[in-house]
């Protein structure tokens, strides 16, 4: 079961992704006064949709921790013929573009990386999203703390894979937040635009299977 999940590192800046000029296009503000401020909406705009899909938009490395292996009972390993031992892989749910790193933590507490002899990888055959790694060696000694394993990937998209539809969900919000700059709005009657941001965010939302 996943314990948690950690950004350890972004690879690009949030303008890397949205630049200024394409946000003071949208809001038609043509002048330069609230550059830094629309800089911090555009960090905002990725930081709320990433939350709310599940996964770092902007591409980055994270660890996720788990408890344990999983696993369903099996006789041959389905990647490569070898013996499967039952309760032998491990699932991040997530958009992953590369897999870094697979720890296990010791009975010290030490962080001990698996040689990479010691698993393989598949993807989610049937989604964008996810990716199964299978362990061919299990480590000697655990922790006993919550955490036992940790795998270090890098997620999300690059600036040149970034989707359109995920910065019109962002430029969205980015327009909200400018327009209303205090937490309590009086006077007003206002209602959430059909298919807004979250429409439009929803494709990419990391899929849970009951």
């Amino acid at each position: 079961m996943l314990t948690g999940r950690r950004v350890v590192s972004l690879n690009n800046t949030s303008t890397d992704y949205i630049t200024v000029a394409e946000a003071k296009a949208h809001l038609r503000v043509t002048h330069s006064q609230d550059d830094s401020y629309i800089s911090t909406l555009i960090t905002a705009a990725l930081e709320t949709s990433s939350h709310y899909v599940g996964f770092s938009i902007p591409e980055a490395v994270v660890r996720y921790g788990y408890d344990s292996l999983v696993g369903q009972p099996a006789l041959m390993n389905p990647l490569n013929g070898s013996p499967l031992t039952i309760g032998n892989y491990l699932r991040v749910s997530s958009r992953v573009i590369d897999i870094e790193h697979l720890y296990y933590v010791n009975e010290n507490n030490a962080l001990t990386e698996f040689s990479a002899s010691d698993w393989i990888d598949s993807p989610d055959m049937l989604s964008d999203f996810g990716v199964n790694i299978f362990v061919n060696n299990l480590p000697p000694t655990l922790t006993d703390d919550n955490t036992k394993y940790i795998v270090e990937v890098t997620e999300g998209f690059s600036p040149a894979d970034f989707p359109e539809t995920i910065k019109i969900a962002c430029m969205l919000q980015i327009a909200q937040y400018y327009d209303n700059r205090q937490n309590i709005i009086v006077g007003t009657i206002s209602s959430d635009m059909p298919f807004g941001a979250n429409h439009l965010l929803d494709k990419y939302k990391i899929p849970v299977f009951g």
